[in-house]
């Protein structure tokens, strides 16, 4: 168990801590703490022992109180491939060492559902002291729709490349960002120049390219042009 003047804790590797901050102005900062929307844990810098954690955290995690998540604050880590508290100490460790930076992370909830933070890790000086901050919040939602997106485009490839109909894809600067294998062909195009970009205004004829522009910068504005040539 780590000690300092003011606090006392005990360390998260352990399985659980405690904190007691004898400041005047603690009810003040605490009520602010446990107001930020975003969960956060506070690290001393040091030995790596967890002092303090808002109420966001708890929330997060399915907890009642403080004692209750401390006390099974082990349980929070996976054993999935490297989202485990070994490997989180490593990143906190990199954070001290290189600076801030961010990480997605697989955990576990009181319930026992997975879910997905995103977490940036950096120094912060509170009240004179240094700690380190972990900032986290669910992103779960986040990477199944872009799961799901990833699915859908995979879907949509798998379709487009079976059809005998030219179909590309363009971005908003008119750069190819697909085409079907009917479309190489009939632009006598080759994967080597696709890998290389090929923007298709240099293949229009010029009378064709100021009509193309305003047509795509219609679309984008959400209009419907139905079938055009």
């Amino acid at each position: 168990m780590g000690q300092a003047e003011g606090l006392f804790f005990l360390s998260i590797w352990e399985g659980s801590f405690i904190v007691m901050h004898h400041s005047h102005q603690e009810p003040f900062y605490k009520s602010i703490f446990d107001e930020i929307n975003d969960a956060v844990l506070l690290y001393e810098p040091v030995h790596l022992e967890l002092v303090e954690i808002n109420r966001g955290v708890m929330d997060l995690f399915g907890y009642e109180d403080k004692d209750d998540f401390a006390f099974n604050m082990a349980q929070c880590f996976t054993t999935e491939g490297s989202y485990t508290a070994e490997e989180f100490r490593g990143y906190l460790e990199k954070a001290l060492a290189a600076g801030p930076h961010q990480i997605e992370w697989k955990v576990k909830g009181k319930d026992g559902r997975k879910f997905w933070l995103e977490s940036n890790l950096k120094t912060a000086k509170l009240a004179g002291q240094v700690y380190l901050m972990v900032i986290m919040r669910d992103i779960t939602r986040l990477k199944r729709a872009n799961e799901e997106l990833v699915n859908s485009e995979a879907r949509f490839r798998e379709l487009a490349e079976s059809l005998p109909e030219v179909v590309y894809e363009i971005d908003v600067d008119a750069r190819l960002t697909f085409c079907n294998n009917a479309a190489f062909d009939f632009f006598g195009l080759s994967p080597e120049d696709f890998e290389r970009g090929i923007n298709v205004f240099d293949h229009m004829a010029p009378e064709e390219r100021n009509k193309t522009k305003i047509n795509m910068r219609r679309i984008m504005q959400g209009e419907k042009l139905g079938g055009i040539e």
